[in-house]
């Protein structure tokens, strides 16, 4: 009897950490749509999906999740539609991030020095890639940009350390000067036949050897504003 006692003690204590999410962890807005900002600094996995209450969250703050260092992993509610800027800024022990398909925008700086970021998972509805949105993720070896996205911002992947390539997808228009001090970024890959706008204000990459692009494109690079500069590195995609 004592022996079957203790184990439905233990199995309670187990069932009892596995929702460890207390209201006083959080603030809300008024209407219970905007994670205002987590308040517990040890948290070190959060599963926001799985909490009744924050499930319905549709929005997270300005800086909501900013210098959460022992933060390791998130599980953002599915209801989830924007995520503001400088929301994960220096926490820099998330290794991976999973942002919801109704997401479809994630402000400027959001990921900013999560340096042990090696897994993103972009929204299909994401349109911008953010101005220094995953600077100094200095774990991130790759990427994939969705086919949703049109415009990526100045130095959206700098001081990336890892990160040796990279595929912008047709959908992109616009390509503002992403990298900067990216020093493993060998090859940039673009889909979009009609040369996107591009401004690289002098750091496209300090490393960068090829820049493919669609084959019936390549002269159209080679003799676009901004593109021509490259065009002794711009090549067909293979």
């Amino acid at each position: 009897m004592k022996k079957l006692v203790f184990i439905v003690v233990v199995i309670l204590g187990f069932s009892s950490c596995g929702s460890n999410i207390s209201p006083n962890d959080y603030k809300l807005s008024e209407d219970g749509k905007t994670l205002v900002k987590w308040l517990n600094k040890e948290s070190i996995s959060i599963d926001m999906q799985g909490d009744k209450v924050l499930r319905n969250v549709d929005s997270i703050g300005i800086g909501a999740f900013s210098f959460h260092k022992k933060l390791t992993s998130i599980t953002l509610p599915k209801k989830l539609l924007r995520i503001g800027h400088s929301a994960f800024y220096g926490c820099d022990a998330l290794k991976e991030i999973k942002i919801p398909n109704n997401v479809t925008y994630i402000g400027e700086e959001a990921f900013h020095s999560c340096s042990s970021l090696t897994n993103v998972n972009l929204s299909n509805n994401l349109e911008i890639i953010e101005l220094a949105l995953f600077d100094t993720c200095e774990s991130l070896a790759s990427i994939k940009i969705p086919n949703s996205v049109k415009s990526v911002r100045f130095n959206a992947f700098a001081l990336c350390d890892k990160l040796t390539s990279i595929t912008f997808p047709s959908s992109v228009e616009s390509i503002e000067s992403p990298f900067y001090r990216c020093p493993k970024l060998l090859a940039v890959t673009v889909e979009n036949p009609i040369p996107p706008y591009f401004s690289d204000r002098g750091n496209l990459g300090i490393n960068i050897r090829y820049i493919y692009v669609p084959a019936k494109s390549v002269e159209a690079y080679k003799n676009a504003q901004g593109w021509r500069k490259y065009s002794d590195i711009i090549q067909a995609i293979p």
